[in-house]
């Protein structure tokens, strides 16, 4: 199980890399355009399942985890979530994870990455980054929360747009949405390319 679990992070840190270089690059361009934007550091991201944990579920388990990542020089954390109001544990995972990091107070990050391959709701992804997107330790790009999410483009523009993005905006939390949607880019209906700010790839 640890070892699928450390597979799948590598897996998913490679191409988290690529997603935050990318997002780094057109800031890049950007900065070019208008020499008033300032440029982030470039960081390092690990896909974190919260079912494939390594040491156990609480606290002083997540340091431990969080210590490894950062002597591997990971800086923060996407946390893969199935589930949320169903199963309570999801929400006492999340918290004990936030909360290892603010107690370590090393400056890693994390960011929220709802896996919509079952049976999540609008409303739960609305809740879950209600709660944390505040969180002293939760990625911000430009001033934006990170969001990413597996799967989901047969959801339609609806869930999208006034399910997850409407009501964040008018709790003024700006999101940088980067789903990951099975199909090319090349085969997006205009309104994902309106909604999302990129796509990240498995």
């Amino acid at each position: 199980k640890k070892i699928i679990g450390i597979l799948s992070g590598l897996f998913i840190l490679v191409l988290l890399t690529v997603v935050i270089f990318s997002l780094s690059q057109r800031q890049d361009l950007r900065q070019r355009a208008d020499s008033t934007v300032t440029t982030q550091p470039r960081l390092v991201f690990a896909y974190y399942m919260m079912y494939m944990e390594s040491y156990g579920t609480n606290v002083e388990s997540y340091k431990k985890e969080i210590r490894e990542a950062q002597n591997a020089g990971i800086d923060g954390f996407a946390l893969s979530l199935p589930g949320w109001n169903v199963d309570p544990y999801w929400k006492q995972r999340t918290h004990d994870m936030f909360q290892a990091a603010r107690e370590l107070d090393t400056g890693f990050k994390l960011f929220l990455a709802p896996d919509l391959c079952c049976s999540l709701t609008s409303a739960e992804v609305v809740d879950m980054v209600k709660t944390y997107s505040s969180d002293p330790n939760y990625y911000h790009y430009n001033g934006k929360a990170m969001v990413i999410t597996f799967v989901g483009s047969d959801k339609g523009e609806d869930f999208w747009r006034n399910g997850i993005i409407a009501p964040l905006a008018q709790s003024n939390i700006p999101i940088l949405l980067l789903p990951y949607f099975d199909k090319q880019v090349s085969e997006w209906p205009s309104w994902w390319r309106e909604l999302t700010d990129g796509q990240n790839y498995f």
